[in-house]
């Protein structure tokens, strides 16, 4: 082999190592940084509508409801995701397990997205039509404006706008 195959291969390697280790911490910091927009999250919830006394306890309920369910779904992906981390700096690179340990960790964070769109069911369940029209409007307000600082939109943008269409291809002449 060339010496310059080598150095390529090697900036190569060093990059993508990089790149494994940047994405594993963002997940292993902040599991929603790569959630799709418009995915369910808990600080959906903390403006005016939420500090009703109503609200706060129907949300107690539905929560304390599940609190072991919660505890044991964040320990096994904490182990999960140390795990991963490992794969993806270890000595010897093995991107079965790596794979399959993603896979594992979607997989988890597939089952917690259901299992709290449930709950959140049960806490709107209770709650008179305005309480609901409230916390509704203000979780679309906070997805809306995650969804806009995830993709570098201004305040005036609507993001409930498609997308503009994709250009068309010109026609191939032979």
């Amino acid at each position: 082999m060339g010496r310059g195959l080598i150095i390529g291969l090697s900036v190569s390697l060093a990059a993508n190592v990089f790149m494994g280790g940047f994405i594993a911490g963002r997940l292993a910091h902040d599991p929603s940084a790569l959630a799709p927009p418009g995915a369910f999250h808990m600080r959906e919830f903390g403006g005016p509508a939420a500090q009703d006394a109503q609200v706060r306890d129907a949300f107690r309920k539905a929560f304390g409801d599940h609190r072991k369910e919660f505890r044991a779904h964040y320990h096994e992906v904490k182990k999960l995701r140390k795990e991963f981390t490992a794969v993806l700096g270890a000595d010897e690179w093995d991107r079965v397990k790596a794979e399959t340990l993603a896979r594992q960790i979607e997989a988890h964070e597939r089952s917690r997205e259901k299992s709290m769109l449930l709950i959140l069911v049960d806490v709107f369940d209770g709650l008179p039509a305005e309480k609901r029209k409230a916390l509704a409007a203000e979780m679309k307000r906070k997805a809306d404006s995650r969804r806009r600082s995830r993709h570098g939109r201004s305040s005036g943008d609507r993001s409930d706008q498609p997308p503009p269409p994709l250009p068309q291809e010109e026609p191939q002449t032979e």
